[in-house]
């Protein structure tokens, strides 16, 4: 995609979504102000880059820009799929199932179980599930 047609793009993105260049601008500014930024369940990361009279340079500073809008987005999925996870377990233990996860990759959680407790998914790999 050459970079005329991708600054239409994302223009035409924005112009969908008024609310999240709000939302972007207000974050910046916020983490500039604080010093950090949050995630659904209040975890953290400070960006001292963006302090004022930090003194880094343009491109180090729109770098912790870029993380303090990515925390708040990707750091709350994790908390929320952590939290899911914890849920799935109790479950599983109190249901009184043999499944039990083996392992999360983003937003896929896979679990070793018995042919009788699968519905969906079902493979010997990842290729054949």
């Amino acid at each position: 995609m050459g970079k005329h047609r991708a600054g239409m793009f994302i223009a035409s993105y924005f112009r969908t979504f008024p609310s999240l260049q709000r939302w972007l601008n207000m974050t910046k500014r916020e983490a500039a102000r604080i010093g950090y930024v949050e995630t659904i369940l209040g975890r953290r990361r400070y960006l001292p880059r963006l302090l004022p009279n930090s003194g880094v340079n343009a491109e180090r500073r729109s770098r912790a820009e870029r993380e303090a809008i990515n925390t708040p987005v990707q750091g709350s999925a994790a908390d929320i799929m952590k939290l899911a996870m914890l849920k799935l377990h109790a479950r599983l233990l109190h249901d009184g199932y043999a499944a039990r996860m083996t392992l999360q990759v983003h937003d896929e959680v896979v679990l070793d179980c018995p042919l009788e407790e699968a519905e969906v998914g079902i493979g010997p790999n990842w290729d054949e599930a």
